[in-house]
């Protein structure tokens, strides 16, 4: 027979595997890493695990079974563990209570004063009662953060980057910066999502491109034309490199405008062809050599024609080979390099049989083929040297002709003087009868003749022997400072009796007192006696002659001789400043002269750095005009 179960020992074994049920569930929640808290219905505490005391340290002494909900958040605040909830704590409770009784799963997020940042998921039980699961994720926040900061700086440094910058995948852009959106013409954003084609210029330059980026190699340094969003088109050297961008290939690219290089490229290139056609159509010999070591680049077929050579036989060659003196090069190369030119240089340059030839050239600075160069363009002057070397062999004969002729004069006037004066004495004599009557009148009157004729011959010879002095730097200077009211007053004494003769009145105009002058009185004497007399001489009857002073307020001192003769015409008025010129006119052919008072009188008044000049209307009269330099003038030396 059986025994009888007892059931006080079931209802034993029940609550022994009902307690290990329960200890083996508060196990699997103390395993739990997550803080957990469960609420009856009347938002007591039920139960919770051991990650409470680590996730919740501010409430973890009055943490118990029977707590109430908003005594746990009040002994949050009191611990100051919410700062958000500072000033505002009643209305805070209030807030977290509302949302603590949804419970609808939704995770919030709760930042406590000592920095963790806690994840609450509240959900409620089919009992009425509230599970609420909080899990610490100041960790993931903190790495989020130091990932968006990372981000934020790549952004910053995308946006400043001094480079047009690009991110694309599949053909289409997915990042540009402002750089790149002012490189292409477009608005800031307008690039997100437009296909890189639609700015290539050349369809075949992006099917290379493309075919270079799906090898997965790093580009450098490819030169691609793009076309800007106003057709305008541009040159950019692109480098690239594959990256992995969200998980999908990519292509991140750096671009560099090279428009204004690849202008001045061209521009060079142009150049270039259009000195050579220069240079091959020039009719004279061009060279281009390198500035460090004369190395001929280029060289023209006048250069192979004036020196004999074919092209290869100058081409590669140093230039100092076809100097007589090679040395020179260096010099000139580095006058050249310092001034950036040289022209006139006279050189000897030896052609292919050896002979000599003379040239003369003219060097740049330039850069040719991409590197330092001189290009120069020369003549032969063979021929002008020999030119040049008659010509001073027929000047030196001439100057010795003329120093012949200037010392012939010189003697001869001097040795005509001699009898002239005895002359111009003995017949004064006679025809002042000094030593009696000579008998017959008609003797008188040749005596009269002869003195007149010796006097006239006198002068001429002066003014010859002056001349002649004059032309060959002979006539010395004696200068002192005088007034030129006297001289101009002594030069009108000496013609007063022939402008009486000829009713000529003599009329003067000039600042009193009159100026004072540095000069040399006697030649100034000279400029105005001839002036003086040619004005009496050539002016009409009955008329005046006018002389006027005046000097300007920079120093310099005018005088103006004008007479109310017939006049010189236009073509002629150079002319009659030149030796032995005299006009044939019926105005002039009854009048004494040698046409040497202008000739003089110009080359006087230039040796004291001033200038003379003639002023004439026919018919009304001539004016001459002496212009003395302020530094003459006493008051502005």
């Amino acid at each position: 027979m059986k025994p009888t179960p007892d059931p006080d020992d079931d209802t034993e074994k029940t609550e022994a595997a009902l307690r290990a049920e329960i200890t083996a569930l508060r196990d699997g929640l103390d395993a739990i890493t997550d803080g957990f808290i469960l609420f009856n219905a009347d938002d007591r505490v039920v139960a919770f695990n051991a990650s409470r005391s680590d996730l919740f340290p501010s409430f973890a002494d009055i943490l118990d079974v029977g707590v109430n909900y908003r005594d746990l958040l009040h002994s949050q605040l009191e611990q100051g563990q919410i700062d958000s909830a500072t000033g505002r704590e009643e209305e805070w409770i209030e807030d977290r209570t509302k949302n603590h009784q949804i419970a609808d799963g939704t995770p919030t997020e709760q930042v406590f004063a000592d920095g963790r940042v806690i994840r609450l998921r509240e959900h409620r039980t089919s009992s009425g009662g509230i599970v609420s699961v909080r899990t610490d994720i100041t960790d993931l926040k903190n790495a989020q953060r130091r990932l968006e900061d990372s981000e934020q700086t790549f952004r910053t440094l995308l946006e400043t980057a001094p480079i047009p910058l690009v991110l694309a995948a599949e053909g289409k852009y997915l990042y540009a910066n402002q750089k790149t959106h002012n490189l292409l013409g477009v608005e800031m954003g307008e690039l997100v999502g437009r296909k890189t084609r639609d700015f290539y210029a050349d369809p075949h330059v992006y099917a290379e491109a493309i075919s270079l980026l799906t090898k997965d190699e790093r580009i450098e340094r490819f030169e691609i034309e793009l076309q800007r969003h106003d057709g305008d088109r541009i040159w950019v050297i692109v480098s690239s490199a594959p990256i992995n961008f969200e998980g999908q290939p990519a292509i991140f690219a750096g671009m560099l405008d090279i428009t204004a290089h690849k202008q001045a490229e061209q521009e060079f290139l142009e150049s270039e062809r259009r000195f050579r056609a220069i240079a091959e159509s020039s009719p004279i010999p061009m060279l281009i050599t390198r500035q460090n070591d004369g190395l001929i680049l280029y060289a023209n077929e006048h250069v192979e024609a004036l020196l004999g050579y074919e092209e290869e036989g100058i081409l590669g060659r140093k230039v100092e080979n076809f100097y007589e003196d090679p040395s020179a090069r260096e010099g000139r190369a580095a006058a050249v390099r310092e001034k950036g030119y040289l022209d006139r240089a006279v050189m000897e340059m030896r052609r292919s049989d050896g002979s000599l030839v003379s040239t003369i050239h003219s060097l740049r600075a330039i850069e040719f083929d991409g590197v330092p160069a001189i290009a120069g363009a020369f003549m032969d002057i063979t021929e002008q040297q020999k030119n040049e070397l008659e010509l001073r062999q027929a000047r030196d004969r001439a100057e010795d002709a003329n120093a012949s002729k200037t010392q012939f004069l010189a003697v001869m006037s001097h040795e005509l003087r001699t009898p002239l004066n005895a002359i111009i004495g003995f017949s004064d004599i006679m025809q002042q009868e000094m030593f009696g009557p000579m008998g017959h009148e008609r003797y008188s009157s040749y005596a009269t003749d002869i003195f007149q004729s010796g006097k006239h011959l006198s002068e001429l010879l002066s003014d010859i022997l002056d001349l002649s002095r004059i032309e060959a730097g002979h006539l010395d200077r004696d200068e002192s400072v005088f007034d030129l009211g006297e001289v101009i007053g002594e030069c009108i004494g000496f013609v007063r009796g022939r402008a009486t003769e000829y009713g000529v009145n003599i009329r003067l105009g000039m600042p009193d007192p009159g100026p004072r002058l540095k000069a040399d009185k006697r030649q100034l004497k000279q400029i105005l006696l001839n002036l003086l007399t040619n004005a009496v001489k050539f002016t009409g009857y009955g008329t005046a002659v006018h002389i006027h002073v005046d000097v300007a307020a920079s120093g310099e001192l005018t005088l103006r001789i004008k007479d109310q003769g017939a006049g010189i015409p236009v073509e002629d008025l150079e002319r009659v400043m030149e030796p032995f010129t005299r006009l044939a006119s019926h105005y002039t052919s009854g009048v004494e002269g040698t046409g040497l008072g202008l000739a003089i009188a110009k080359r006087l008044v230039e040796g004291h750095g001033g200038s003379l000049q003639l002023v004439s209307v026919l018919g009304q009269g001539t004016e001459a005009i002496v212009i003395i330099p302020a530094c003459r003038v006493q008051a502005h030396c």
